[in-house]
């Protein structure tokens, strides 16, 4: 799959190993590096629907997006490159017709809203 990355930082952590382990810590860093690599070996979303780590489509205001697990509560956030997004008749995201992605973000979504 063509992976880009939204940011340099996301990129350096993702072709720097080591780099990623003092930005991110090792474990997260790890799961980081193996979730980065699942998405370069894939051909499509829908190689990842069954794959370690929890590809997972989000909803809401995160519709569009899709989430790998990290460690603990953080997710790295991932988004086709490609617009518009293939749809079928009843508008659900045709995972098989996403073959390019961009790595967006490392977060904990489960804690945006909270103060």
């Amino acid at each position: 799959m063509d992976v880009e990355y939204k940011n340099k930082e996301l990129r350096k952590c993702a072709e720097k190993p080591g780099y990623a382990q003092r930005k991110l810590g090792a474990e997260q860093a790890k799961a980081f590096l193996r979730r980065i690599n699942v998405l370069l070996d894939a051909e499509s979303f829908e190689d990842l629907r069954h794959v370690p780590g929890h590809f997972h489509e989000l909803h809401h205001d995160r519709k569009a997006q899709w989430a790998f697990d990290l460690n603990g509560p953080y997710r790295l956030i991932i988004t086709p490159k490609t617009k518009p997004i293939p749809v079928d008749k009843t508008g659900g995201f045709i995972w098989a017709g996403i073959k390019d992605a961009v790595v967006v973000e490392i977060v904990n979504y489960h804690k945006e809203g909270e103060n």
